[in-house]
């Protein structure tokens, strides 16, 4: 008996045996990292409101990012399987839980930006921007995607397989956008300075760029296999990788920020910092770097734990001189 909204001629295309065998083993790497995700999520989760006493947005992202993206691939299998129906309701469920995905990571890259960018105005201006031009990308696939899974015409058939691609290029573009933005951050405002151990940060990060990149690639490469809807497994399996780029770049920067010398918390305390040959005073003022720095432990993912770590630095180093 066809589903919500599902026409009588509606052709269920099932997978073969080989396609079903990909599916499989996809669901299942997105599974495990599911899991992990959970584990490493819960952590910094519990290190942020044992000192807290709070849930920030970052957290809050974290968590709609891993769930929606579970749930995606637990009714795809279902879906796939037989299990669970055709329907206008699975399909706009989906969708819902895609919006999720793409709104929480973008959002959680520019929480990470906003730790070291100290105007306010262009990390609002990014938040909002970023989520009404997204915005705008979810209700266009929205209106296009859900009549062409539900066979309404193939006018709409053509047209998704067109747009889908496109939508999936245009994320593609604003991810990239927004960590290109940040290692500039980074390398501009803190590497620029002499402050080295933030290379480890820039380098990984452009690795990183690279492997999120290759998963919006494998996204749109799956789309051309032969059942129109095995792509669908790929999607948790990408952002699920993305989120645990996220996840391990906060800890990341928690464990570089802790490993603050002696030398640059004296200087940070007058609000001045070493100036090495290569300085360029058109890039930002010394003032603006040590702003910058602190704006690390205050606005850390992991909450107060830099700052505990800051206030440690300062205790050990009292009474020595300061060097700038």
């Amino acid at each position: 008996m066809p589903g919500t909204f599902v026409p009588t001629d509606f052709v269920r295309d099932y997978p073969d045996r080989e396609e079903l065998a990909v599916v499989a083993v996809v669901w299942g790497v997105s599974l495990g990292f599911s899991i992990a995700a959970v584990i490493r999520a819960a952590s910094q989760t519990y290190t942020h409101f044992r000192r807290t006493r709070k849930v920030t947005a970052y957290i809050a992202f974290v968590w709609l990012e891993l769930i929606s993206s579970t749930i995606i691939g637990g009714t795809a299998w279902g879906y796939i399987r037989g299990t669970i129906p055709p329907s206008f309701w699975y399909f706009a469920g989906t969708i819902l839980m895609w919006c999720f995905q793409t709104h929480c990571i973008l959002q959680i890259i520019i929480n990470r930006i906003a730790l070291i960018s100290i105007k306010k105005a262009i990390i609002s201006r990014l938040k909002w921007g970023v989520f009404i031009f997204v915005l705008l990308i979810n209700i266009s696939v929205a209106c296009i995607w859900i009549p062409s899974r539900l066979q309404i015409s193939q006018t709409y058939h053509d047209i998704n397989n067109i747009w889908d691609r496109i939508e999936k290029v245009l994320l593609a573009i604003v991810d990239v956008g927004l960590n290109g933005y940040f290692i500039y951050l980074v390398r501009s405002t803190l590497i620029s300075y002499g402050l080295t151990k933030y290379t480890v940060l820039y380098y990984f990060n452009i690795g990183m760029i690279i492997v999120s990149l290759s998963m919006d690639i494998l996204i749109i490469g799956t789309m051309s296999l032969g059942n129109s809807f095995i792509y669908v497994f790929f999607h948790p399996l990408a952002y699920l990788v993305k989120l645990h780029i996220e996840l391990y770049m906060a800890e990341l920067i928690a464990k570089i920020v802790k490993a603050v010398g002696p030398n640059e918390v004296n200087s940070e305390r007058l609000g001045v910092v070493s100036r090495p040959e290569s300085w360029n005073p058109n890039i930002a003022s010394p003032p603006q770097l040590a702003q910058s720095r602190r704006s690390l432990f205050r606005r850390s993912q992991l909450g107060g734990e830099f700052e505990t770590s800051l206030d440690v630095m300062k205790q050990r180093n009292k009474g020595r001189p300061c060097e700038g």
